[in-house]
């Protein structure tokens, strides 16, 4: 059951590391881990306009309706 869970939350956390371009959704900032796994995210968090990375985790408190649909959506902090 807790391996079930574990696995669920890091699907959604890739999804919405995907969905938000490796960045807080709020803040901007890119994520650390994706930084340091992907040269692409490193190249483009160095070049932004706020070079600062962070480890971000997801949590669920915007609705899709806040974002235009219906459903819980997943958001990086």
């Amino acid at each position: 059951m807790i391996l079930k869970h574990l696995c669920r939350t890091l699907v959604h956390l890739l999804q919405a590391l995907l969905r938000d371009g490796y960045k807080c959704a709020i803040s901007g900032v890119y994520d650390m881990q994706s930084c340091l796994d992907i040269d692409e995210i490193d190249a483009a968090s160095k070049a932004s306009d706020n070079p600062m990375i962070v480890e971000t985790e997801v949590a669920h408190i915007f609705s899709e309706s806040a974002q235009g649909g219906d459903k819980v959506s997943t958001l990086l902090l």
